[in-house]
């Protein structure tokens, strides 16, 4: 199970000063405040284990200013860039209603080493972002299996045995669905995502998810 979401620490505004999100699945909240602020956080990794992350700038609670975040993962030494996203994920404040059409995700990168990586989270210019979750989890070895046909409904259904859990499938034919199920209790914070795009080679394909 992932953590209890903790508060950033501020001064936290470079990777000297990042907090450490230091579990396999983590959670982390703060603001984008004052205006051109950014928040440092670090995350352990191993080689060839893959990060997925998040950044839901949803509500509750509510927001007076920006929903527009920017995620960056930068490398170990904190200043070179290994991938960063601006709007490719949604954010609801973990309820049922979407309000961030422009939050950002980073879904299944490839660690290239065992170490100490830096994530930064920003408003797309420089205004204000009130409140915005950070979800992270990290998967590895035994978290990833590949899917079983036929799951094209309820009763056939992969179990999500694990938390953090990786399936890697295909929508194939066209039109077809694919179902999952897994274990949940009354207050988890539920963080699904798909990387579309596992080779980087920007031949991505656009899915839509309900749970």
């Amino acid at each position: 199970p992932c953590s209890t979401p903790f508060p950033e620490t501020e001064p936290n505004n470079s990777a000297g000063t990042a907090d450490l999100l230091a579990s396999p699945c983590y959670g982390a909240s703060g603001a984008v405040s004052p205006a051109g602020d950014a928040d440092y956080f670090s995350v352990m990794a191993l080689n060839g284990g893959r990060l997925w992350l998040l950044v839901d700038t949803g509500s509750p609670p509510a927001q007076s200013g920006s929903r527009d975040s920017v995620l960056e993962l930068y490398d170990t030494d904190g200043t070179t860039l290994l991938e960063a996203d601006d709007d490719d994920g949604t954010g609801n404040g973990g309820d049922g209603t979407v309000e961030a059409a422009a939050a950002s995700v980073i879904a299944g990168r490839v660690m290239p080493a065992t170490d100490t990586f830096y994530l930064r989270v920003r408003q797309y210019s420089t205004g204000v972002i009130d409140h915005y979750h950070l979800v992270t989890a990290h998967t590895f070895g035994g978290f990833q299996t590949s899917g079983v046909e036929p799951n094209d409904d309820v009763a056939s259904a992969n179990r999500m045995r694990t938390h953090p859990a990786v399936r890697v499938a295909d929508l194939s034919p066209a039109g077809e669905a694919d179902f999952y199920s897994f274990f949940g209790q009354a207050g988890d914070t539920i963080f699904i995502a798909a990387d579309l795009d596992p080779e980087r080679d920007n031949s991505n394909t656009d899915v839509d998810f309900e749970l």
